[in-house]
């Protein structure tokens, strides 16, 4: 039977996803393992479990924050592949051996580069399609938060946008998070504590190994930005 093997994450005492936290809130994180998290946690924590701690207010004036971060990333080289020329004879090359007859390729259009043939824009090329479906991922993370209290309640209220675009192209995250900590003190033994979040992720990806179509796809095909700029050429 299949199991989840994934570890409890705790925020704050609540179950939640790490995908609903800013990191920018975060004050500590504790990891609880083997007969630590079974013990607090039971059999929800089999599999560990990590708490994480969300920073609160402070007494003082309010204090506003506010921070960018930026990460670039991009995807490693990778095994060098055939341009369309050099897949072309390589082709020409497994169709001619077991025979080694003239002929042997005189009827496949797309290995002639004949011009005659109506689909010859389509079989001419020299396309590098792991560059095609490759990019410079990046990451765009923007946090604010407002901070303060006084001798009866401190509070915290924090607000974060993350903008991601993958490595590969056609993948987009959009990420908005909020949270609110209150803490009103009643006495010196009383405290009510309040914690609010929201949280909102878009998160547009590929299902299919895009990557590891592109590095199969004949090299000699066209692209489509080749295609649409023949197209544009052809029209003018």
């Amino acid at each position: 039977t299949w199991s989840d093997s994934s570890p409890l994450i705790q925020v704050d005492g609540v179950e939640r996803s790490m995908s609903d936290i800013d990191p920018e809130d975060i004050e500590s994180i504790t990891v609880l393992k083997d007969a630590a998290s079974t013990a607090i946690w039971g059999s929800k924590g089999a599999n560990g479990v990590i708490e994480i701690k969300t920073k609160r207010g402070a007494r003082g004036k309010t204090r506003v924050n506010f921070s960018y971060k930026f990460t670039g990333n991009w995807q490693p080289k990778g095994y060098e592949l055939l341009d369309g020329d050099s897949y072309t004879m390589l082709m020409k090359e497994a169709l001619y051996n077991p025979t080694q007859a003239q002929d042997a390729t005189t009827n496949v259009n797309e290995l002639n580069y004949n011009q005659s043939w109506p689909l010859y824009e389509n079989w001419n090329n020299n396309t590098d399609w792991v560059d095609a479906v490759t990019q410079f991922g990046q990451m765009h993370s923007y946090s604010l938060n407002l901070t303060g209290g006084g001798e009866k309640a401190n509070f915290r209220i924090s607000a974060g946008y993350d903008h991601q675009t993958g490595t590969i192209i056609k993948q987009t995250l959009n990420r908005f998070t909020t949270r609110m900590a209150l803490d009103y003190f009643v006495s010196d033994r009383i405290t009510f504590i309040t914690n609010f979040s929201f949280s909102y992720t878009d998160n547009d990806k590929n299902y299919t190994d895009l990557l590891g179509i592109a590095q199969k796809i004949a090299p000699n095909t066209v692209s489509y930005t080749h295609l649409r700029a023949h197209e544009t050429r052809g029209n003018l």
